[in-house]
Order: C-alpha cells, then sequence, then structure tokens
C-alpha cells in the first residue's frame, strides 16, 4: 500500500499531500482511501455504502495556518462522519461543492449541497454527511482565532450559500482562485489572503441571518 507517512495531521501546516486509489490493489483501495482521508483530516471517517471499490483522488496544501483540499471520489455512495477530538476542534470547514451532491447533518440542522453550493461547519462539534453517488468538493481548513471573532451567532450559520451570485459568487471564485495560487504564493501573500477570504466567508454566511443579528458583525481589514 502507497505510504501516507509525511502528513502533517491535519492541522494546516506542512507539507502538499496528493492520494490517489489508481495504482492501488483493487482490495486494498477501501482501507487505502480512509488512512487518506485521515491523513488530511483526522477526525473524519469514511464508510462506504457499496461493496464497489473507491476510484478517489485527494491533493492538499497549506495556506499560511489553514490548508485547502480538493477531493475527487468516483464511488457510488458513501457516509462521512466528523468526532470532534477531547478538547474540541479549532477550526472551520468551508465546503465548496463542485459536483454531486452532499447532504451535510450539522448543529441539528440538514442541508443538500448541489454544485456551486457551500456550506460552513464548526469542527468542534460532530457533524455528519451523506453522498449518494460520486461527488468532488473544495474544502478549506480555516482556524478559528482567526474567522470566530468575524462570525455573528455562529451556532446558526449552518445554511447553503449559493456560489452563483452575490457575495457567494465572490467566496467560491475566492476560494478556486486561491487553491490554485497556494503552491506560488510567498507566505506573507498567504497570510494576507487568508484573512481576507476569512472576511469574505464571515460577511457572505452573515448575509443569511436576519438583519438585526447581521448587524452586529465586525470585519478585520
Amino acid at each position: 500500500m502507497p505510504s501516507t507517512k509525511g502528513s502533517d495531521g491535519g492541522r494546516g501546516h506542512g507539507e502538499a499531500i496528493v492520494r490517489s486509489t489508481q495504482s492501488v490493489p483493487v482490495r486494498m483501495r477501501a482501507a487505502y482511501w480512509r488512512e487518506a482521508v485521515s491523513t488530511v483530516l483526522p477526525s473524519l471517517t469514511v464508510d462506504y455504502q457499496t461493496d464497489a471499490p473507491p476510484h478517489a483522488r485527494l491533493e492538499s496544501r497549506p495556506f499560511a495556518d489553514a490548508r485547502v483540499t480538493r477531493f475527487i471520489d468516483d464511488t457510488a455512495a458513501c457516509h462521512v462522519t466528523h468526532t470532534p477530538p477531547p478538547g474540541g476542534h479549532q477550526a472551520y470547514l468551508l465546503v465548496l461543492q463542485l459536483a454531486g451532491s452532499g447532504c451535510y447533518r450539522h448543529a441539528g440542522r440538514h442541508v443538500t449541497l448541489e454544485p456551486d453550493d457551500m456550506a460552513l461547519l464548526d469542527m468542534s462539534r460532530r457533524f455528519d454527511l451523506t453522498f449518494p453517488k460520486g461527488h468532488h468538493e473544495l474544502v478549506w481548513v480555516l482556524p478559528r482565532e482567526t474567522l470566530a471573532p468575524l462570525l455573528a451567532h455562529p451556532e446558526r450559520l449552518t445554511a447553503r450559500v449559493s456560489g452563483r451570485r452575490g457575495f457567494g459568487a465572490l467566496l467560491a471564485g475566492s476560494m478556486r482562485t486561491l487553491a490554485g495560487e497556494a503552491g506560488r504564493l510567498d507566505a506573507p501573500s498567504q497570510r494576507s489572503l487568508r484573512l481576507h477570504l476569512c472576511n469574505l466567508a464571515a460577511l457572505t454566511f452573515t448575509a443569511t441571518l436576519p438583519v438585526q443579528q447581521a448587524r452586529r458583525t465586525t470585519y478585520r481589514l
């Protein structure tokens, strides 16, 4: 089985990570892919709802004290569970659905993401994801210490936001562009742009709240 040594444990620092099941023997693919996902996000557990071997790939790269990962899984159906470690997890997941659909259950709420939809998930709380068929996501792990102070009522932010219009289009475009440029940006640029991304995420998701709640949010420039 190809090695997954060299992981940064999902903390957002360290080297680029690429994993693919393409060259893995069929009988070993499910175990390999579970280990590959846990290399980037150790709190995630993947369970397949079919006997078909996974055909999947991930590309992950640090971005200042954040991390961005592209997941591509062409397998028929799977269920993903996030279990916070003892002491909680000091990050949020910002998810952009690129292909397929997913049902996200988080903080007592359910949202279904279709292509170009986004969700913001608090990693200090348990959540479950169900993908009925092949799927493709761009996932940013953003540090809580940066993003949380920008959010109004973060416990109410589990919502689907479209990436096709308004602030959502700006956020989705930034997520894609920064992911593509991550390997070419120096450390000071990454830190500045990571803060820009957090500000834009907070603005976008706060816009889904009632006006009287959204007015209490402040942003860092």
